[in-house]
């Protein structure tokens, strides 16, 4: 009850601070830049938006097809789909929705969702790898061909991409490694006979998906390399964001390229520490701020804003929609998810010693698996 008193009251503020960009441009003038831009440049956004969907789940099929995992690339498209609307309402804007993602694909082609997860969190790191390098290029932009930051403001862009750059060198070296840091962490807490049984499941779910991202860094590299150009494409698309905008927009002719870098880095730094639904008058404070800061119009930055918002409704209403058909639907019935929960908990055993192991069938469940065989 707790979360989601405090889920709505996050979603309150964060409508009022969305609602508040309009208010103080000015409604009318921000209606009017809308009008100016026109339903093409609207309908040319929400395509660009749904790029940084399309172009991951492209990625990460990828991934999963060289790790024999036979999956359609449609099914990746639905799934990335699926996971946008919980990603939106998460901590941050680029995690959330990655188990509901690994679910789909779990229940619909019998692949243990570790597995799966571990090809997910694959793609969110060349993800990242594709935005600490755009950002770098931001940085640099913003750096050495504009000065409409101060140098303390350089310097913590510096900083924080510093920090960025630290967790991506650990992450390279403890998955090169085959370190498995989440199945030592789990590990800490098997102590004694009772805990050890308990997270035995756990410890091997963590250590496959560890073992899945090892063997993509070290057997699969090319693969690993090849999604890896495919996923920096959706930064790409989000770097043109703002100046596909600003071209059906008259009044905002003198951009230069240090005003979208700058949007680029201030956009998604904010977005990494999303707290707000959908960062929600955090967002539209910011490119606000950046429109101001860089000369442009006032009510274009509004413009800008609420023709963002029209793209995440978009996509929020057909991911709502796909998870209402497909994940709940499809897949949730009480007759499937009990038969999916009995082959979960029944396909392994745990030891005495706690080590998690494939149960024998019994004979009526061999014959019932000579029975199902074709010409049985």
């Amino acid at each position: 009850m707790a979360k989601r008193i405090i889920f709505a009251v996050l979603l309150v503020l964060g409508l009022g601070g969305f609602l508040a960009v309009p208010a103080i441009v000015g409604v009318s003038q921000t209606l009017e830049a809308i009008g100016t831009a026109g339903v093409l440049c609207i309908v040319i956004y929400v395509l660009n938006a749904s790029v940084v969907l399309v172009i991951p789940a492209v990625s990460w099929w990828i991934l999963m097809r060289t790790s024999d995992m036979k999956v359609s690339l449609a099914d990746a498209l639905r799934a990335n789909f699926m996971g946008f609307p919980i990603n939106y309402i998460t901590p941050s804007a680029y995690l959330g929705g990655e188990p509901v993602k690994a679910l789909y694909i779990s229940n619909k082609y019998g692949i243990p969702a570790s597995r799966v997860l571990g090809t997910l969190i694959i793609g969110k790191f060349q993800e990242l790898v594709g935005l600490v390098l755009l950002m770098f290029v931001s940085a640099a932009g913003v750096i050495f061909y504009s000065d409409i930051v101060s140098k303390r403001d350089e310097a913590a862009m510096l900083i924080a991409l510093g920090a960025i750059l630290v967790l991506f060198i650990a992450f390279i070296l403890a998955y090169s490694t085959n370190f498995k840091p989440i199945a030592r962490f789990l590990s800490l807490f098997a102590v004694g006979r009772s805990p050890k049984r308990r997270l035995a499941n756990l410890i091997h779910s963590a250590e496959v998906m560890e073992q899945t991202i090892h063997d993509a860094f070290i057997k699969r590299w090319k693969s690993f390399l090849g999604s890896g150009a495919v996923a920096l494409l959706s930064g790409v698309s989000v770097l043109m964001r703002l100046p596909l905008f600003v071209w059906f927009t008259p009044g905002s002719h003198h951009l230069e390229p240090s005003h979208v870098f700058l949007m680029y880095f201030a956009t998604n730094l904010v977005n990494l520490f999303q707290i707000i639904p959908g960062n929600l008058g955090v967002l539209d404070g910011t490119i606000l701020l950046i429109f101001s800061q860089t000369g442009l119009e006032a009510g274009d930055a509004a413009a800008y804003a609420v023709v963002g918002r029209i793209a995440d409704a978009v996509m929020l209403m057909f991911g709502v929609w796909l998870l209402a058909h497909y994940g709940l639907s499809r897949y949730m019935r009480p007759k499937e998810s009990q038969e999916l929960k009995r082959v979960q908990t029944q396909a392994y055993v745990v030891g005495t010693d706690g080590i998690r192991r494939p149960r024998e069938k019994t004979g009526d469940e061999r014959q019932e698996t000579e029975e199902g065989k074709p010409g049985g």
